[in-house]
């Protein structure tokens, strides 16, 4: 048997059917000789049973797959493993919501209302409920509950859930008519209130910060934190299964929706549902919302890991939702260490060397890295392009908030300050922003612990890994136009003369506001201004002046 199993094992291995496994002996113990036979079948089954067993094991271990398999073949394991993570916690959140609908812990809510769904198919119907939705004397106020396929039935498309507020009821439509009806419908509404869309490459650290200041700080802004239904989208926009025209009309009308509470704020905080949702969700985002506020947040890769490791740990196995707003919310790890758009390996930002440097890195740390570059490639490509798309976020380094002084005038200070004026709108420096409001954001991020797990024997890795992109920056390098933290700050950074090492670095203090205002006249006349679908120009129209700003 010994002699068997090790030829079974050489065998495998030649054929890489499992080829993890390292070693393995069985040795066979003393049996009587009236029943050697026997034993000896007992035993060399028990053994080839241990065998599979040790590889099955093995099999799922990466860092065994790290050592043995072939840079390629350990990519397609970790993709099939990070396919897995994502359907398990899409999985585990309709769970939950479905668990809160139907009463939970929450008696007051345990009404049979919940538990009944209204399908609407006819487009008459569905009108009458974009109808109700847009009413101005009585709207009815839905929330997104799911956003997937039905898996009582056969067909391939895709359906949305939403819920009233009022009555408890659920209503099941088909996404791609109900959508298509109610952005039609947005489209010949003003909106009243201006976006600000938060995308996040920092393991959700920086995101979370922007939204834990504009709470603290009690401005009248409305905020939809990480919603399930836009990670529910960016899973399918991943497999191809809706097409870009219609995934525009996905996010237009339910981000209109969500819009529909808080009409009477002057500002609507989304904050996308992770990293890992931004390179798929940011592009869409911009062209869908060309005019409204954006905000870039981020931090250092190594930071991101050690971000990323600390969420993993502190994050509850089983969590129980107490209210609508916590229920519809995607804050599952796997939205910022789990890649999901991987794009990275053939972009021509990307050098060939990327796959092996991310083989080097246990998946634990390697999943989060790729989700970072995922994020921060994205960025880059916008800012390319940033003359015809009209990017021009609020770029947000989380590190210039945390190291440092918050004490008044100083660079912490500032950088609170500029993005509260951004996200809020603020026209100049003091109006609707007052002292008291400013006071209660910093004693908030005071109180934020920011001590993280060391990660030196990972350091140098994860360095060269994030190395292999050409235009990502290291050590105390900035992203681009990353707003710096001044009392006379711009959106947009002088261009420099020079190679990519040559980008603004924490201590510089940009002053030219010529690309800027170059950009503010074009938007003005017309000649590179995406089309307006009917909503506000957040950077303009209830925004602050940014020539304003020029020192």
């Amino acid at each position: 048997w010994y002699h068997t199993i090790q030829y079974t094992r050489t065998q495998y291995l030649a054929s890489n059917c499992i080829p993890l496994i390292s070693y393995v002996a069985i040795e066979v113990g003393m049996v009587s000789s009236s029943n050697s036979t026997i034993s000896l079948f007992t035993a060399g089954a028990a053994g080839i049973a241990a065998v599979s067993a040790v590889a099955l094991t093995l099999l799922q271990s990466d860092a065994a797959s790290r050592r043995i398999l072939p840079v390629g073949q350990l990519a397609a394991k970790r993709r099939v493993e990070y396919n897995y993570r994502w359907t398990q916690a899409l999985e585990k959140a309709k769970l939950q919501v479905q668990f809160f609908l139907s009463g939970g812990v929450n008696e007051s809510s345990a009404d049979e209302a919940l538990l009944r769904t209204t399908i609407l198919t006819e487009e008459s119907e569905m009108q009458e409920l974009v109808d109700k939705i847009l009413s101005k004397k009585d709207p009815t106020d839905v929330r997104v509950v799911r956003l997937g396929k039905d898996a009582q039935l056969s067909s391939t498309e895709f359906f949305l859930w939403l819920i009233s507020t009022r009555s408890h009821e659920v209503y099941q439509l088909p996404l791609t008519q109900f959508t298509t009806l109610l952005g039609r419908a947005f489209e010949r509404q003003i909106m009243s209130s201006a976006f600000c869309f938060v995308s996040d490459a920092s393991a959700s650290a920086a995101s979370r910060t922007v939204v834990g200041l504009v709470r603290a700080s009690k401005t009248a802004v409305h905020v939809v934190e990480e919603p399930l239904w836009m990670a529910s989208l960016a899973a399918i926009l991943e497999h191809n299964l809706l097409s870009a025209s219609t995934a525009e009309t996905v996010l237009f009308s339910l981000c209109r929706m969500e819009a529909q509470p808080s009409s009477k704020s002057p500002t609507l905080l989304i904050t996308l549902p992770g990293q890992a949702s931004t390179a798929l969700l940011l592009p869409l985002l911009q062209k869908v919302f060309p005019d409204d506020r954006h905000v870039f947040s981020y931090t250092g890769c190594v930071r991101t890991v050690q971000y990323a490791a600390q969420l993993r740990k502190s994050h509850p196995r089983a969590k129980v939702p107490k209210s609508v707003d916590e229920a519809l919310k995607f804050d599952n790890p796997v939205s910022v260490t789990t890649p999901i758009y991987r794009t990275l390996y053939k972009s021509a930002n990307v050098m060939k060397s990327f796959l092996g440097s991310l083989a080097s890195l246990p998946i634990e740390v390697a999943d989060t890295v790729e989700t970072w570059m995922e994020a921060v490639d994205a960025f880059l490509e916008l800012k390319e392009e940033d003359k015809v798309n009209g990017y021009l976020p609020y770029v947000f380094k989380l590190d210039y908030i945390q190291n440092g002084s918050l004490e008044k005038e100083k660079k912490a200070y500032w950088c609170v300050v500029s993005l509260l004026q951004f996200v809020t709108g603020s026209r100049t420096r003091a109006k609707d922003l007052t002292e008291q409001q400013i006071d209660a954001a910093i004693s908030w991020l005071k109180d934020q612990p920011t001590k993280l797990s060391s990660l030196d024997h990972q350091r140098k890795a994860v360095e060269e890994t994030v190395f292999n992109h050409k235009r990502i920056l290291l050590e105390n390098k900035t992203l681009l136009d990353t707003v710096q933290p001044t009392q006379h700050w711009t959106l947009k950074q002088a261009v420099k003369a020079g190679c990519a090492c040559c980008a603004p670095d924490e201590d510089e203090d940009p002053e030219d506001m010529g690309a800027l205002t170059e950009k503010l006249a074009a938007f003005k006349n017309g000649s590179k201004k995406p089309v307006n679908g009917g909503y506000v120009d957040g950077k303009t129209a209830f925004a602050f002046d940014p020539t304003r700003f020029s020192t």
